[in-house]
């Protein structure tokens, strides 16, 4: 990093912590501190039972089969070409199954099996659905056809560096491990680490693989953020904005690279965004067991409950973009009450998750609709008296609304510009822009049509779930599957939900119900401007207000029939747990009869999983 960056970045931090200050300043200055009109906290030690109820639970159910902590990088490495290893036994054996795990690899390897005879046999791995995906942190498995007959050795030789052996396993026609064989070629002390490449004990049941390896777009978070610890530039993510693998990158750092690591920051997310509902509809509705439900609700979510337990910038995103949108909300009902001191207080800390959250995916760019629409609607209505300068009320706006997240956004990019050894920071991340711009608006039009895209109207109704994992068995008539969906029961019950809330906040100038809407609407809305293909994941930032809708329908019609009410709503609750129940296999990859799938789970034509 050279000294214009260095300058660069200097200013940058100066520019945000003196718009910080600058609006402090103002806030002490022009608004008084009066205690009185602050909106107490509401949460006591029976909410924090509740929510350490919540937290916990959903910790340890979404904890199983999260992933291990085995050291994923490392072992041999494929460095040049003719580099090779071999795999001698002690004696002849029948092969059925070989089980290798690659590490940061560009290339595959070439395997070759000797018979008892003395011939070379080429053994290919198991085709996968897509080759380059599988190059990466996975296991990949060979198939050994019974007509080769004994084997004496197998050799992995490499053709085209860099390949990463990280573990190996033989498995004999009767499935049993084998251990019994000697171990020679070319081994660089420098560079490679045989320790843990065979293990005294090894489960190949296909979940426990999957679960051990890259899964969907892990691909590409787990492995920049990898890229980023061991400062490896032409890094595997740049259509993003770089904070969700800066902060992969930093657990990976912290912890090395494993399944559960590279899961970390999605795992507690998800524990999060429970915590961060409760609270949010705490403050709504003033009701702790309003609130327990709410977070109950979120537990239950199919497409939460997966997020949770894969590495995506979906994950980090949603907590970002739920707690700004939850401090915008204050600053909405501070303004209300005219209480200035506070509610510019909680705009300024919303400014700066919101430059977090666009720090994370452009998406988040929705949220600045909302912003302006709340923010004109307190300062032309609730504030059009205020006696102070429009003038600088104008300045303090632009500062929290753009500023402030803009020098966030430029400052996440500190990472790339060190290991990419930049010589001009904001040059660097202006560029970046413009690739991104170009990928999301060009490049992506012309990637081959996925099967799983969807419209952005379907997704309310859960029209067309994505699977991220699938694989069938055709002999063993078993599948194992993972899916991105949206709980039935809360996603259906949340769009109607909408609807009628729609209809409240315009006939009865409900301030909760507009706010509600407003986030639901504007966080998905704008898909419906986009040419390219879209996926019934961009919902995912819509759920926690669904539930908040739901919740805000149920103390609506509480008002006419409480009985009624609660008993329809026991009804909903048990119903949304048992779909959860239900589903359970097809959300975390457990291997199941194929006649459960077509039984159970297949609703409807669309539903393909």
């Amino acid at each position: 990093m050279n000294i214009i960056s260095i300058l660069q970045i200097f200013l940058l931090l100066a520019v945000l912590i003196g718009g910080v200050i600058y609006i402090i300043s103002i806030i002490e200055k022009n608004y008084a501190f009066d205690k009185d009109k602050r909106i107490q906290s509401k949460l006591n030690y029976k909410d924090i039972i509740l929510i350490l109820i919540l937290c916990l639970s959903y910790a340890g159910v979404s904890y199983m089969g999260l992933g291990n902590t085995t050291k994923r990088d490392g072992g041999w490495i494929g460095n040049y070409k003719g580099k090779y290893l071999e795999f001698k036994f002690n004696e002849p054996v029948r092969l059925k199954n070989i089980y290798y795990y690659t590490g940061f690899s560009n290339h595959d390897i070439k395997i070759t099996g000797t018979t008892s005879l003395g011939h070379e046999v080429i053994l290919k791995p198991v085709a996968p659905e897509s080759e380059f995906k599988t190059l990466l942190f996975a296991w990949r498995s060979v198939n050994v056809p019974e007509s080769i007959g004994l084997i004496n050795s197998v050799k992995m030789i490499v053709e085209s560096p860099v390949f990463n052996l990280n573990q190996i396993a033989f498995f004999d026609q009767h499935n049993n491990y084998l251990l019994n064989f000697g171990l020679t070629g070319n081994v660089d002390l420098k560079y490679d680490n045989l320790q843990n490449i065979v293990t005294l004990n090894f489960d190949n049941k296909l979940p426990k693989l999957i679960r051990e390896g890259v899964i969907w777009d892990e691909l590409y978070y787990a492995v920049t953020g990898y890229q980023i610890t061991r400062g490896i530039n032409s890094l595997f993510v740049r259509e993003h904005p770089p904070l969700a693998m800066n902060l992969i990158a930093l657990a990976i750092k912290s912890f090395d690279m494993s399944p559960f690591v590279w899961r970390l920051l999605s795992y507690l997310a998800g524990v999060i965004l429970v915590l961060i509902v409760y609270i949010f509809a705490k403050e709504l509705f003033l009701s702790r067991m309003l609130a327990f439900i709410s977070g109950l609700l979120i537990c239950l979510d199919f497409m939460h409950f997966v997020f949770t337990r894969i590495a995506a910038i979906e994950s980090i995103l949603i907590i970002f973009s739920t707690w700004s949108l939850f401090l915008l909300y204050k600053y909405f009902i501070y303004m209300q009450r005219k209480n200035q001191y506070y509610a510019y207080k909680y705009l300024l800390s919303a400014s700066i998750i919101l430059g977090l959250a666009v720090s994370t995916k452009w998406s988040a760019l929705f949220e600045l609709a909302i912003f302006l629409i709340v923010i004109l609607h307190c300062e032309m209505f609730i504030n059009k008296n205020d006696y102070k300068p429009r003038q600088q009320t104008l300045l303090m706006i632009i500062i929290l609304i753009f500023l402030i997240p803009i020098t966030i956004y430029f400052l996440s990019y500190i990472p790339e510009l060190i290991i990419g050894h930049e010589k001009n920071f904001l040059d660097y991340v202006l560029r970046q822009q413009l690739y991104m711009w170009r990928f999301q608006n060009h490049d992506i039009l012309t990637i081959i049509h996925n099967f799983y895209a969807s419209p952005w109207w379907s997704w309310p109704i859960d029209m067309k779930p994505f699977a991220i994992y699938r694989d069938n068995d055709i002999q063993s008539k078993t599948s194992t599957v993972f899916v991105l969906m949206g709980n039935p029961a809360i996603w259906w019950f949340g769009a109607i939900a909408e609807c009628l809330l729609i209809f409240h906040s315009i006939t009865k100038r409900d301030t909760q119900s507009f706010f509600i809407v407003l986030c639901s609407l504007l966080l998905f809305i704008p898909y419906s401007l986009f040419s390219r293909e879209t996926y019934i994941y961009y919902y995912y930032f819509v759920t926690p207000f669904l539930i908040l809708a739901i919740i805000k329908l149920m103390v609506i019609f509480s008002q006419y029939s409480r009985k009624l009410t609660y008993f329809f709503f026991l009804l909903f609750l048990l119903y949304s747990i048992g779909l959860f129940i239900l589903f359970y296999p097809v959300l975390v990859g457990n291997t199941v009869p194929r006649s459960y799938i077509y039984t159970y789970l297949h609703w409807f034509h669309s539903w393909i999983f």
